[in-house]
């Protein structure tokens, strides 16, 4: 397994190798535990050719796993998809102490991230729990928790 540490605003390690899929639970769990609830977010093309996968890794790992699929395309990035996550987690009775695993090669929102229409983050970005991204805004670099940004491109502001 090669391991590339990365420097950002919050640190991490990206984990690269063949089959990796199948042993994500595993890594999850030597990082965060066991015992909790997985939810696996994915849009549905994405979905069906990972997931399955995924959860199955997950349930070995001594997760609770359960997936969330939207459709896909950009079009269905929206507050009534949004709405529908939150109504999926509370259904299946997540709570801070579980944990979302996003499936894709797109942008991760952390929990309680809000993103107001017309802001464009390019892919692959994080935008962090609790954050706040502007309308209109356009997220070039990774997002910090409960951070708030506005503009072209995005920078933070402060917000009392």
């Amino acid at each position: 397994m090669t391991t590339i540490h990365v420097t950002a605003s919050r640190d991490y390690d990206v984990l690269v190798q063949p089959g990796l899929l199948d042993d994500a639970g595993a890594q999850i769990a030597r990082t965060l535990g066991t015992g909790r609830t997985a939810a696996v977010v994915a849009g549905e093309t994405v979905a069906g050719l990972y997931a399955a996968r995924l959860e199955a890794s997950l349930t070995r790992a001594g997760f609770r796993a359960v997936t969330f699929t939207y459709p896909g395309g950009e079009h269905c990035k929206t507050l009534a998809t949004y709405a529908a996550l939150l109504d999926f987690l509370a259904a299946h009775r997540l709570s801070r102490s579980d944990l979302i695993v996003a499936l894709g090669g797109g942008v991760t929102l952390g929990a309680g991230a809000v993103v107001y229409p017309g802001a464009r983050i390019v892919p692959r970005r994080v935008v962090g729990a609790g954050a706040v991204v502007g309308i209109g805004a356009v997220v070039l670099v990774n997002v910090r928790a409960g951070e708030t940004v506005f503009g072209n491109p995005a920078k933070p502001v402060e917000v009392e």
